[in-house]
């Protein structure tokens, strides 16, 4: 059975536009000194003060290996910090001072990019965009 043409492949296609839109956002940020995958991050502790390593794995779509991974960069950059919670079981993670200065930063960087990319959607589009990858990540 012949297999179909590559740029027919969903999954192929879907890398190279989240390559694109990365490298967009990340080219945003870099004067802030900041990669679109910290921001995100850090822009999560805007809503959550403190989170268990858990439970920002769970936010993030990420598995605990991975996100203890990028954790690492702003963990040293002192963005974040990880505590143990009164019983030493449960790991809990929250933004410095420091963390919420650069997140205000790069804040207007971002809404910049934010912007330029919903434009690049269209009317609608970004709220179409968000419901249909919502839909592909619960299956």
């Amino acid at each position: 059975m012949p297999h179909p043409p590559f740029h027919e492949c969903l999954n192929a296609q879907l890398r190279r536009s989240m390559r694109a839109v990365g490298k967009a956002y990340d080219a945003a940020l870099r004067p802030a000194g900041i990669k679109s995958t910290q921001f995100t991050l850090l822009a999560v502790f805007a809503y959550h003060p403190e989170l268990s390593v858990s439970r920002l794995a769970s936010i993030m779509g990420m598995d605990r290996t991975t996100l203890t991974r990028n954790l690492q960069p702003l963990l040293r950059e002192g963005w974040l910090e990880i505590r143990g919670n009164d019983d030493g079981r449960v790991r809990v993670v929250r933004m410095t001072t420091a963390g919420s200065r650069k997140l205000a930063e790069a804040a207007p960087l971002w809404e910049s990019v934010q912007a330029k990319t919903a434009e690049l959607l269209g009317p609608d589009g970004r709220e179409q965009l968000a419901q249909r990858l919502a839909r592909l990540e619960t299956g």
